[in-house]
């Protein structure tokens, strides 16, 4: 048998000399016109859209845009300002009649402080009727529509 005359240090120098050709030969087909080592950029190699790939260069459907982490979001560029205006609102009521209560003031006062602490924030016409429950959960007595209407000034 021919098998019997290879000793097992032939055996393994064969395959190790044969692997080596094997990835030269696949490095020299598919990395050579590459520069560098792959992964050697430090990350600089981040794909743009803009490279060309096996099929060609990318072609973006009608509609679509690249846009940047800042330029993302689920409501239109009005609506954006008016996002957190509800809760700035509420809590400063909720500090506002902390401080009334305390100084057991009266309602014309509370009125009026209320009436100025609405009159700092822009709230959007859809927002006013969840804030009106709340003024009226939050306030240590009754009041009436026109009270809330005449808050709004």
């Amino acid at each position: 048998m021919l098998f019997q005359n290879f000793s097992w240090q032939d055996f393994l120098l064969a395959a190790a000399l044969l692997s080596v050709l094997w990835y030269v030969l696949v490095w020299l087909f598919f990395f050579r016109g590459r520069p560098g080592v792959v992964g050697a950029s430090g990350g600089a190699d981040v794909f743009d859209g803009e490279e060309e790939g096996l099929l060609g260069r990318p072609v973006m459907a009608d509609g679509e845009r690249v846009v940047g982490a800042d330029e993302f979001g689920f409501v239109g560029a009005d609506q954006l300002e008016q996002l957190g205006v509800v809760a700035d609102v509420q809590e400063q009521l909720r500090v506002t009649c902390r401080e009334l209560e305390s100084s057991l003031a009266a309602k014309e006062e509370f009125l009026s402080v209320i009436s100025g602490v609405l009159k700092g924030y822009p709230v959007p016409l859809s927002s006013r009727l969840p804030l009106e429950e709340f003024i009226r959960e939050h306030l240590p007595f009754f009041v009436t529509e026109d009270e809330l209407d005449g808050l709004w000034g």
